[in-house]
């Protein structure tokens, strides 16, 4: 079972040029949940890791975690991989662009 509800990344237009803004709707239990980038370098480099610590199976509470990443190019990352807590392998999601 996933540690998520649902999921986004999508690549915005910036004011310095694109980022990628990734959304994960969790539960959350008595500790907040948070979201975790991944280190570069990325391996494989198209897909962009981030891990959710804390969440819980199921809660009347449900929030939405955020994270961005400054992007290089709009098309640098193909996916992202979302990993609960130290679980592999991770659920890959599609990153679309903004238009």
């Amino acid at each position: 079972m996933n540690c998520y509800q649902s999921a986004s990344a999508v690549v915005k237009s910036g004011i310095t040029g694109f980022i990628l803004v990734v959304k994960v709707k969790v539960f959350a239990g008595m500790v907040p949940p948070t979201l975790k980038k991944g280190t570069p370098p990325f391996q494989p480099k198209n897909v962009f890791p981030v891990t959710i610590v804390r969440s819980v199976p199921s809660s009347p509470t449900e929030v939405e975690l955020e994270t961005t990443q400054n992007l290089a190019e709009k098309d640098e990352f193909d996916s992202v991989e979302i990993f609960c807590d130290d679980t592999k392998p991770g659920t890959r999601i599609k990153v679309t662009i903004e238009k």
